[in-house]
C-alpha cells in the first residue's frame, strides 16, 4: 500500500463558495445597535443606497447562476449572456431600483413607528398619553397663561366722564425681555366697564368695620374717620347695636385721643377692663377640671356654667382624672401668688401633651385634651401677667 496525499478542497470554479453553498454580494439588513439614552432609535434595516447596491450585487453573484446567465425577456439559463446592464434606463435595473424606494419608505416610516414606543423617543403627545395610561396616568388639561391687564383710557377735556366699554376678547400682545423670547398675545375673557377716571385710582388703606361688643372687649383702639370731633380724654361714648346684638348698649371712657391729620382720621383709645384677679383665675381653674354633676346618661351632659368641658366616656379620661386634675384641685386650695398658679400648671400642660398623643385613635376624647390643654395654658398666661416685674 502506498500512502495518498490528502484531499485539498479548492476553489476551481471560481465562484468563491456559491457551489458550496455560500455568496459574495453585500447584504441587508445590517446589525441594530441601540445604546442607552438615545433620543431616536436606529430600526432601519437598511436605506435606498444599501437596498440597491444588495440587489444589484446580487445581480452578478455567483451563487445565483439563472441570474447572471439570463437575459431580459429570456430568462432561460445559457439563452444569452446574461444581465450585464447597470444603467438606469434598463428594464431590471429601474425595477430593482423601484424596490429599493419602496424598502426605503418601508423601513423610514418603520422606525418613526418604534420611535413612538418609547417615552425618551416618543415625539407625538399621544404617544405619551398612551404610553402613560399602561400606569394608570391621566395628563391633566392644558391651562392657558393668565394676566392682570391695567387700561389707561384718553381724557377728553370737553366731554365728560362716559363709560367705556371694552369687549371681551380684547387682544393685548407682551413685550419680549430679550431676543430669545417671543411675543405673547392674551385676551380678555370678559367684558370691562372702564372709565378714564380710573386711571390712576389711588390705593385703599381702610374700609369701614362691623364693631361688635365682643369686639370692644378686645380692641384697645378703634379708628374713626374725620379730625373735627372735639374728643377729649374723659369723654363717653356710648354704643348702640342692632338687633343682631340684642340692641345692647355700652357706655365707655375715653382714654386718649391721636389725630392723623395726613390721613383725615382720628384714633380712640378706650379704657382696658381691669385684670382678673387670682381668686378668679383659681376658680376658672377649677371650673374647668370640675367633673360633671348634672345627672344623666356618662358622655352626654350638656356644658354648663359650673362645668363648661362635658366630658365623653373614655378610661384614659378617667385615669387622668385620679392621676392629675383631682392633686390639681387639691394643691389649688395652697395657691397664695400667681407665680405658683402658673407653675403649678406646668405639669398639667405636660401631661395633656401625653394624653392627646395616647387618644388620637378616638377624635372625641383627643378634643377634649386639645380643649383643656388650651384654657389651661391661657389661664397659666394670665396669672404670669398678674405676677409683679422682676428688677434687672
Amino acid at each position: 500500500m502506498t500512502d495518498t496525499d490528502p484531499i485539498t478542497a479548492t476553489d476551481e470554479c471560481g465562484c468563491g463558495g456559491a457551489c458550496r453553498g455560500g455568496h459574495d454580494e453585500r447584504l441587508a439588513p445590517a446589525p441594530l445597535h441601540n445604546p442607552p439614552g438615545r433620543t431616536a432609535l436606529d430600526y432601519r434595516v437598511g436605506e435606498y443606497g444599501s437596498f440597491q447596491a444588495a440587489l444589484l450585487d446580487r445581480l452578478a453573484s455567483p451563487a445565483y447562476p439563472a441570474l447572471s446567465e439570463a437575459t431580459w425577456g429570456s430568462p432561460r439559463p445559457g439563452a444569452g449572456g446574461g444581465l450585464t446592464v447597470r444603467t438606469p434606463d434598463d428594464p431590471a435595473i429601474g425595477l430593482l431600483d423601484a424596490a429599493a424606494v419602496l424598502g426605503d419608505l418601508l423601513t423610514f416610516h418603520s422606525e418613526r413607528i418604534a420611535d413612538e414606543a418609547y417615552i425618551r423617543t416618543a415625539n407625538e403627545h399621544r404617544s405619551l398619553v398612551l404610553l402613560g395610561r399602561l400606569v394608570g396616568h391621566r395628563p391633566r388639561p392644558g391651562v392657558a397663561a393668565a394676566t392682570h391687564l391695567a387700561y389707561t383710557l384718553e381724557r377728553d377735556p370737553r366731554a365728560e366722564t362716559l363709560p367705556v366699554v371694552i369687549p371681551r376678547g380684547a387682544r393685548s400682545h407682551s413685550v419680549p425681555a430679550s431676543a430669545d423670547e417671543e411675543s405673547l398675545t392674551f385676551e380678555t375673557a370678559r367684558d370691562l366697564t372702564a372709565r378714564w377716571d380710573f386711571n390712576e385710582l389711588k390705593v385703599r388703606r381702610r374700609r369701614p368695620s362691623l364693631v361688635t361688643p365682643q369686639d370692644l372687649e378686645r380692641r384697645s383702639e378703634l379708628f374713626v374717620e374725620g379730625t373735627a370731633n372735639s374728643l377729649q380724654t374723659g369723654d363717653q361714648l356710648l354704643f348702640v347695636f342692632g338687633e343682631q346684638a340684642g340692641g345692647e348698649r355700652m357706655l365707655l371712657p375715653v382714654a386718649r385721643t391721636r389725630t392723623d391729620r395726613e390721613d383725615g382720621i382720628t384714633a380712640i383709645s378706650l379704657a382696658r377692663s381691669a385684670p382678673p384677679t387670682l381668686k378668679e383665675l383659681i376658680d376658672e381653674v377649677r371650673r374647668w377640671t370640675a367633673e360633671p354633676t348634672v345627672p344623666g346618661e356618662p358622655g352626654e351632659e350638656p356644658p354648663t356654667p359650673e362645668v363648661p368641658g362635658p366630658r365623653p366616656v373614655s378610661r384614659l379620661i378617667e385615669d387622668f382624672e385620679d392621676q392629675v386634675l383631682e392633686p390639681l384641685r387639691a394643691d389649688l386650695d395652697e395657691v397664695r401668688t400667681p407665680e405658683r398658679l402658673a407653675a403649678r400648671l406646668a405639669e398639667p400642660l405636660a401631661r395633656l401633651g401625653e394624653a392627646q398623643a395616647l387618644a388620637a385613635p378616638y377624635d372625641d376624647v383627643a378634643a377634649w385634651f386639645e380643649q383643656l390643654e388650651a384654657v389651661l395654658a391661657e389661664l397659666a398666661e394670665r396669672a404670669l401677667e398678674l405676677a409683679p416685674a422682676q428688677p434687672q
